[in-house]
């Protein structure tokens, strides 16, 4: 089965199933006036941004959302989770080269309804009360995903609208770099047939670095993915911090994490992370 087909995610407790996709090009139609003042019509004044550097989007949701730590595993070659709250998220799939269509697998049927230009599709026998929206920019897939409503109200769609996309600041960037080491791999290692650590050991693993000290770890600034050897190096705005692992369990422990950094322009800091395999 195609992955990029039924996508099952879990975030920060959440399990949801992308049930419907809404599929817009970069050409948006205008919306109609009197839908546009219904959406329109929801105050936010009083609503929170999350601002995704490395990802270049934003959002604004209600205060009653509450953002929730990222806890689950990032599959390297599938869909990555750059934001999740108590009823929904963001997910962004950079590997994903077909086009928006192939969502529309068997026993996808069109609502005919579009809001901004966005055709909403959903699965007609599905009994998960879901809604996603999916659109492209720059070579990757972002989904919006919502969980407990099958319909679009003022509530989804006014967080739909606050949606956009962003230029990832560059000037007076900093740099955090280093390498990531991983052991043991193997119960038992002997001398003349050494266990090196895979390739994939070091690509499946992902590392949160978010805004702020560990007082406060919801605003997602970076995630660390090292290459094939271990190395990463990701930019950031000069500012503070902290560094943990995407999973808090058994292959993921590490004695340098979670880690707070000061990150200043045009310097670069080193943060070498060791990660316990829990292997005896």
């Amino acid at each position: 089965m195609n992955p990029h087909k039924k996508l099952f995610i879990i975030a920060g407790g959440i399990a949801v199933i992308i049930v419907g996709v809404i599929y817009f090009d970069n050409t948006r139609q205008a919306q109609a006036p009197t839908e546009q003042n219904n959406v329109m019509a929801t105050d936010i004044s009083d609503w929170k941004t999350y601002r995704n550097e490395e990802y270049g989007f934003e959002v604004k949701y209600p205060e009653v959302e509450v953002a929730v730590p990222i806890t689950v595993g990032i599959n390297p070659h599938g869909p990555r989770i750059a934001f999740a709250a108590n009823t929904f998220g963001v997910v962004i799939d950079e590997n994903y080269h077909g086009s928006l269509t192939d969502f529309r697998y068997e026993n996808v049927s069109p609502q005919g309804t579009t809001i901004g230009g966005f055709q909403i599709y959903s699965l007609a026998n599905s009994s998960v009360p879901f809604i996603a929206f999916a659109t492209v920019s720059q070579g990757k897939v972002y989904i919006i995903e919502f969980q407990g409503n099958a319909k679009l109200d003022a509530r989804t769609e006014r967080i739909l609208s606050t949606f956009k996309f962003i230029e990832p600041s560059a000037s007076g960037a900093g740099t955090l770099s280093g390498k990531v080491s991983i052991g043991p791999i193997c119960p038992v290692e002997q001398i003349d047939n050494p266990c090196p650590t895979p390739p994939e050991a070091y690509t499946a693993r992902a590392f949160m670095v978010f805004l702020g000290d560990t007082s406060d770890l919801t605003k997602v600034a970076a995630i660390i993915h090292a290459d094939s050897s271990g190395n990463y190096s990701v930019s950031l705005a000069p500012g503070i911090y902290t560094v943990r692992p995407a999973i808090v369990g058994i292959g993921y422990m590490s004695k340098d994490l979670p880690a707070t950094v000061t990150i200043k322009s045009g310097s670069t800091v080193i943060l070498n992370i060791d990660v316990d395999t829990g292997i005896r």
